[in-house]
């Protein structure tokens, strides 16, 4: 007929022509994500996210706690090493002539490891902490230039300073009755602290220190002289911050010789 165009046999067998193209379009949208799943997505993976994270950190704290721990027994043992080989003295916070402070006298009792890593805890920052490169020590042994410093040890133990003309006598195991009771060393915020790193119960309930600046969430572990570490809370400390009493403010712990609760 006119107007309308003869089949020929190729197009017989071609067939009827069919388009696929509808088909890929469904194809494609049943695998793309709608707007309102990607933000169901997306609120999962952030809830996830809130509820892991502060777990991780308190495990990461859990392990600096626990490293500080180790170091502070590590010290214990070079305390009483210290005493027998010095018929019962305690390693002094400063030997003079020369600035042998106390780390220097730990040392021989410990690993001879230029870094330092026992007398620094995992969970200080560089602010906190001070450089030991300067430190003399026995036997030649030096700590190198990333050697850092956490702790501090108790002013009262067999301080000897030779600034002021005064020297404080070695202290002995003998003068503290209450050795399980007694400061040695303690987790420490350096730049409150004079040059030799010591410490005294008063600076430590000043604020800001502990708590505030430094710390296991917000407390510090220390070293008693009998070898044995406790924590101290924050709340113990700011309860010795706040109430007038000898005892509370010393966080009913012993620190002088003549401290008598």
């Amino acid at each position: 007929m006119k107007g309308k165009r003869m089949k020929t046999k190729t197009d017989k067998a071609r067939g009827p022509e069919i388009s696929i193209l509808p088909e890929r379009r469904l194809k494609k949208r049943k695998n793309a994500f709608s707007l309102i799943e990607l933000m169901i997505v997306i609120s999962i993976i952030a809830i996830l996210v809130s509820i892991i994270l502060p777990v991780l950190q308190k495990a990461k704290g859990k392990a600096g706690e626990t490293q500080c721990m180790g170091n502070l027994k590590q010290m214990g043992i070079a305390h009483i090493g210290f005493a027998d080989d010095h018929e019962g003295q305690l390693i002094p916070g400063t030997s003079w002539p020369g600035l042998f402070v106390w780390p220097s006298q730990m040392i021989p009792y410990l690993s001879p490891d230029p870094r330092g890593k026992v007398f620094y805890c995992p969970s200080s920052t560089q602010e906190s902490t001070k450089s030991m490169k300067g430190f003399t020590t026995y036997q030649g042994f030096k700590f190198n230039e990333h050697s850092r410093l956490s702790y501090v040890q108790n002013l009262s133990l067999g301080q000897r300073s030779g600034s002021s003309g005064q020297i404080t006598p070695h202290r002995y195991w003998k003068n503290y009755k209450h050795p399980e009771r007694t400061v040695a060393n303690l987790d420490g915020y350096l730049p409150k602290c004079p040059a030799e790193s010591m410490v005294a119960f008063y600076t430590i309930i000043q604020p800001p220190y502990y708590g505030l600046v430094y710390g296991h969430n917000g407390g510090f572990n220390m070293l008693l002289l009998d070898g044995h570490v406790v924590q101290i809370s924050k709340t113990t400390l700011q309860r010795g911050s706040l109430l007038i009493n000898d005892r509370t403010n010393k966080l009913n712990y012993y620190w002088t010789v003549s401290d008598k609760f």
